[in-house]
């Protein structure tokens, strides 16, 4: 009770900090949800909320991507209703501000606009955002053929695309799919990675996510080319990234392709960093003569420490109502939780992670201590929110002391609170 009154009590003294972010709430019925997508975006404010009923959202006016080109938070009105799925999201500014997603899937449909090297993912993210994304399911459309089309070969799309340039990308709790390539004994093409990131320089942290490259196309033995192996779960060029939880695969070799042919591998960038933690990294399948791929084909540092895993739940959180707050970890972790309004990145080797988080907007808090169950969980109810504000938007992340004295990062998650009128 003490841990519920103290957390209530911190949450509360956030209310120094004023916020104008306004809610949007849409209900398409039985009509198409995307062309009430597209005017509520193009209304919407840097920090504004836009919180999604159930409907149809596949299409926006023309068949057109979502084009977001400001800082808001996207999420279902309900969280515990039907799924909500969107074909793809296009965002793409110098602002900067962050865009936060969670809680949506996105199906991504044949486009054969994107030719036979597509550089934008069912997501695709470039410019000075900062981009958060918790909670999705997220597919690139498989490879195909339009013989009518002006790109007669459109390649595979990979889930999420960033670049060529980006600020901070975070992602959480995702699974994420890159479509399968084409199968022709002349023309297969490659599956695509889950995650692309197209910049010359990558920095981003992925936690608690599942990444699959998807498979490669099925060939003929007399034709060798590297552009029909399987996608990586990861690709970059040049990368600085953290990688906790979850598993990363390569896409499988496809069949009847010649003995240079390869799956994907879990992650592959030619230089920089990776930090990994609790991850794990599977090369696809060899798929008769091929050659085998290495599961990690990047520069990596292994960080040894069990990880500390935060889930705040539900999203969108309401005013009056209990919150779910849960951290995994070891038995006897002392675990303090930390809240800021922006996100940032700074390396913690010495945490064994890295801190994702801005100026502190409250002081530290601690929770407790893990029980013998594993898991710390709070159920503390969300105070009202003050007077002419709708919405606050929380970065939270935890550190964890253990009984052996070892201090290390936790995983971040986002508190979004909105009025419980809403």
């Amino acid at each position: 009770m003490q841990r519920k009154t103290a957390l209530t009590a911190a949450l509360c003294a956030l209310f120094a900090f004023e916020t104008q972010a306004g809610v949007t709430v849409i209900d398409p019925g039985n009509q198409p949800g995307g062309p009430l997508l597209t005017a509520a975006l193009a209304a919407a404010n840097n920090g504004d909320v836009i919180l999604l009923k159930a409907g149809d959202y596949s299409t926006t006016n023309g068949g057109h991507p979502t084009i977001v080109n400001k800082g808001v938070t996207l999420a279902p009105y309900d969280p515990s209703g039907p799924p909500i799925t969107l074909s793809r999201l296009i965002a793409n500014s110098n602002v900067n501000a962050t865009l936060i997603v969670r809680g949506l899937n996105f199906d991504a449909p044949f486009d054969p606009t994107l030719g036979l090297f597509p550089n934008q993912g069912a997501i695709a993210v470039s410019g000075a955002l900062r981009f958060v994304l918790e909670d999705c399911t997220v597919s690139g459309a498989d490879a195909d053929i339009c013989l009518t089309c002006s790109n007669p070969s459109v390649g595979a799309m990979p889930a999420l695309t960033v670049g060529p340039t980006s600020s901070l990308v975070t992602v959480i709790r995702c699974d994420l799919n890159g479509g399968d390539g084409f199968d022709s004994p002349t023309a297969a093409t490659a599956g695509a990675a889950g995650i692309y990131f197209t910049g010359f320089i990558t920095i981003a942290q992925i936690y608690d996510t599942n990444t699959r490259g998807g498979e490669g196309g099925d060939g003929a033995p007399s034709v060798s080319f590297s552009s029909i192996d399987g996608g990586h779960g990861i690709s970059a060029a040049i990368a600085t990234i953290h990688v906790e939880g979850g598993t990363h695969r390569g896409g499988d070799e496809g069949a009847n392709n010649a003995a240079t042919t390869k799956p994907g591998s879990g992650i592959a960038f030619l230089a920089g960093t990776m930090t990994q933690r609790n991850a794990n990294f599977l090369a696809g399948q060899v798929n008769g003569a091929g050659t085998p791929a290495q599961p990690i084909a990047a520069p990596n540092i292994v960080y040894p420490a069990v990880s500390r895993e935060l889930t705040i739940s539900p999203a969108p959180a309401r005013s009056l109502q209990p919150l779910g707050l849960e951290v995994t970890g070891q038995v006897g972790d002392l675990v303090v939780l930390y809240m800021s309004l922006a996100t940032l990145r700074s390396g913690q080797p010495q945490l064994q992670g890295v801190a994702i988080l801005g100026p502190l907007a409250a002081p530290p808090l601690v929770l407790g201590v893990i029980p013998g169950s594993g898991a710390l969980s709070l159920l503390p109810t969300l105070p009202q929110l003050p007077s002419g504000a709708d919405s606050l938007l929380l970065h939270t992340q935890t550190t964890a002391l253990s009984s052996q004295g070892e201090l290390t990062i936790g995983t971040p998650d986002t508190l979004l609170w909105i009025r419980d009128s809403l």
